[in-house]
């Protein structure tokens, strides 16, 4: 009975200390008997940390929301100069025409507000695009490389309790992907911003 018990924990002990370039097993179904599966782990993460093509993307991200938060800037430091104009008129201006210049100041705010909005959307928008296309070429190195070798089981390492480095392929795919896709260009979002504004 102990016997029973014990040997779950000495396979799986057994299949952790097994080198990654000999780690396969033979999964038997009745219905499919003899089913080679070998497995790998990939970091995700660390690749989308440290590919070049995601660090290019980031750059280019920061100098366009840099250059949105100079624009908003301005627009600020005028309405707080607008609204300490509209103070000095209250007293000289008739209600009528002091709600006049009111509601034209709380119109230049809410359109302040809805600037801020749409860049913030359209910095997404860019920013979503070209990881999209960072995406796309992970998944075909990953797919290539499970192709070459022969892996039927891939696991995120972020989703693993315990890994042992001879099952991860994780500097593998980042030499490639860095190779396949070295940097990616974004698309302006000044100008996309600019249009969708007009």
């Amino acid at each position: 009975m102990a016997l029973k018990r014990l040997t779950p924990m000495l396979l799986s002990i057994a299949i952790w200390a097994v080198p990654f370039s000999a780690f396969e097993a033979i999964a038997q179904t009745p219905e499919k008997p003899g089913i080679l599966v070998k497995m790998a782990i990939i970091d995700v993460q660390a690749i989308l940390r440290n590919a070049t093509a995601v660090k290019s993307v980031r750059a280019q991200i920061d100098k366009y929301r840099q250059a949105f938060q100079g624009e908003i800037e301005k627009e600020e430091k005028e309405i707080v100069n607008a609204n300490q104009e509209l103070s000095r008129q209250r007293a000289i201006l008739a209600p009528a025409a002091y709600n006049d210049e009111r509601r034209k100041f709380e119109n230049r705010v809410a359109d302040a507000q809805r600037l801020v909005q749409q860049r913030k959307q359209v910095l997404n928008e860019v920013l979503n695009q070209a990881m999209g296309e960072v995406q796309k070429a992970l998944n075909e190195v990953i797919t290539e490389l499970a192709k070459e070798h022969g892996f039927t089981l891939l696991f995120r390492k972020d989703q693993t309790i315990l890994v042992t480095p001879e099952l991860e392929i994780t500097r593998i795919v980042l030499e490639r992907l860095n190779l396949k896709l070295p940097e990616v260009k974004v698309r302006d979002p000044v100008a996309k911003a600019t249009k969708s504004g007009n």
